[in-house]
């Protein structure tokens, strides 16, 4: 990763590089990388049960050693709350008849860009240094990393977790309680923090297109997360 350019450069909440807006066709699709990015162009989530926020310092945020390394992956949104706690946050949204990843899935997956990034916590610390002083105006890279265990956030929209929730049993009986017992041992064994939360069902009207080229998505309200239970 110390090979790798971090905080991209081109990471300017945009998507394409020309004229997306459908005009007067109707609303661009949503997808879960626009949502994405549209809400790191909204800069920073509430957290209803904290009384605080977390700033959106980067969205695909890479953990590979080279351009052509595929194989890790990329952090939906990388989050710094203001007590200094970093966030990797794996977001999840379904549209039509097509969950993706089960819940496990997504966990499994954050916990391993978890560990990749708590390895290399002194070089992203210096890059976040480097970019707060090239951005002095833009908010999202106040705050200072304190804490060397990232958190763990899974977002999701409230039809991905209905999908699973009506999927509530397995051979060994609910697997709902089981997950968060496994959340309660990641806690406990780990010290990772690992928190669930629902968003609303956005859609396309819920996304404004702004930018030259209209092809800057950005929310028109706060997320609103709400713990899953």
């Amino acid at each position: 990763m110390k090979s790798r350019k971090i905080f991209e450069d081109d990471h300017l909440g945009t998507v394409g590089k020309g004229p997306i807006s459908n005009k007067g066709d109707g609303p661009i699709s949503l997808t879960e990388k626009r949502l994405a990015i549209a809400i790191w162009n909204y800069e920073k989530l509430t957290l209803p049960c904290e009384h605080g926020f977390i700033r959106l310092p980067d969205y695909e945020f890479p953990l590979r050693a080279t351009g052509y390394d595929k194989a890790i992956g990329e952090v939906d949104l990388l989050g710094l709350t203001d007590c200094g706690v970093l966030s990797v946050i794996e977001l999840k949204y379904m549209k039509d008849n097509d969950p993706g990843d089960s819940p496990l899935f997504a966990l499994v997956e954050a916990l391993r860009y978890s560990a990749i990034i708590e390895a290399n916590l002194d070089y992203i610390k210096t890059a976040m240094d480097r970019k707060r002083a090239d951005n002095e105006v833009k908010g999202r890279w106040d705050g200072e990393i304190k804490f060397d265990k990232p958190r763990i956030m899974l977002i999701a929209n409230r039809r991905w977790w209905e999908y699973w929730d009506d999927r509530n049993t397995n051979k060994k009986g609910k697997w709902k309680d089981l997950f968060f017992d496994l959340l309660v041992d990641i806690r406990e064994e780990l010290s990772i923090k690992t928190e669930c939360y629902t968003i609303y069902d956005f859609s396309e009207k819920d996304i404004k297109w702004e930018g030259v080229h209209e092809n800057k998505p950005v929310l028109l309200s706060d997320p609103d997360l709400q713990p899953w239970k």
